[in-house]
């Protein structure tokens, strides 16, 4: 899990800038869990209970930065860094487990996985989320 500052982001259809500072740009296609109910201490079983919606999410990260200072400051130049994509929710149901993350550079297919290789699922994290001294769920 990482920090991504919201000044970081760039809407759907906007093109990523690579900061000037580094020439090692690269890009991870993710889901983003948009969570639509505050809680603490939330069962895994009641994780997806909490979810409103899911958007796709390019993150782009300047490597050679993350790897020398850390991954917080490869992921947070305030230039457009990462994509956040459409809500593909929408009264549909709210496991994406049979969806597939395609992405794409410069129109090229570059990523392709489906859903259900993810490490964790989303059910786990919200779980874990939840349980901290301040949970990220609670604000």
């Amino acid at each position: 899990m990482f920090l991504r500052l919201v000044n970081t982001l760039v809407a759907h259809n906007q093109p990523m800038v690579r900061p000037r500072i580094s020439g090692d740009f690269d890009y991870e296609g993710e889901l983003a869990v948009v969570i639509g109910k505050p809680g603490r201490h939330i069962a895994k079983q009641d994780g997806l209970s909490h979810v409103c919606g899911y958007a796709c999410f390019n993150d782009g990260s300047i490597r050679d930065i993350q790897f020398k200072h850390s991954v917080s400051a490869g992921k947070n130049f305030s230039c457009n860094t990462a994509a956040l994509g459409l809500d593909r929710h929408r009264g549909r149901d709210p496991r994406p487990d049979a969806a597939a993350s395609v992405t794409r550079l410069n129109g090229m297919e570059v990523q392709h996985t489906g859903m259900d290789d993810l490490y964790l699922l989303h059910p786990t994290l919200i779980s874990y989320c939840s349980t901290g001294r301040r949970s990220w769920l609670a604000m």
